[in-house]
């Protein structure tokens, strides 16, 4: 039996924490537009241009995709943790491979600009860390859903003839 009130509470707190993701992501693409306007078709070497089209994608899952599962959990459709992974984990992992690309070509990570420009720490880091953190709860929250479910099925009573 589900408890209405907490499912309330629970789709409340997705919904906000989702919506809150994707707003700062847009305050920080908004203010830093030169960081997010690359041309991956200038790229002649296709692994880094395939990195620079998911960096795109990246930044435009963390900012459109954070508010469409925002929208589908008003309405009902709770975000799957794989949804959540997959818009949380597509920006780092470019930015990774961009950076192992960066490494073999020139031999220099290119980390620097962290610290330079922090605001950056929050866009590939926090905001994509907290969606593969929420991903990796929910996760577990669904394996304690169904070990719980086959549990009770188990313990349930046989109807007497």
């Amino acid at each position: 039996m589900t408890n209405p009130w907490l499912d309330q509470v629970s789709t409340k707190h997705t919904v906000t924490k989702l919506v809150i993701i994707g707003w700062v992501a847009t305050i920080i693409v908004a203010t830093n537009q030169w960081a997010f306007t690359v041309d991956p078709k200038q790229y002649t070497d296709s692994t880094m241009r395939l990195a620079m089209y998911l960096y795109w994608a990246g930044w435009l899952l963390l900012i459109l995709g954070t508010q469409i599962l925002a929208l589908l959990s008003l309405w009902g459709r709770d975000p799957n943790w794989v949804h959540l992974m997959v818009v949380g984990a597509t920006r780092p992992l470019s930015i990774l491979l961009i950076h192992f690309k960066l490494n073999a070509q020139t031999g220099n990570w290119y980390f620097g600009y962290l610290t330079s420009n922090p605001i950056f720490i929050v866009s590939d880091v926090i905001l994509p860390g907290a969606l593969i953190y929420f991903a990796w709860r929910e996760r577990d929250n669904e394996k304690l859903l169904a070990t719980s479910s086959q549990s009770d099925s188990q313990t349930a009573p046989v109807a007497a003839f």
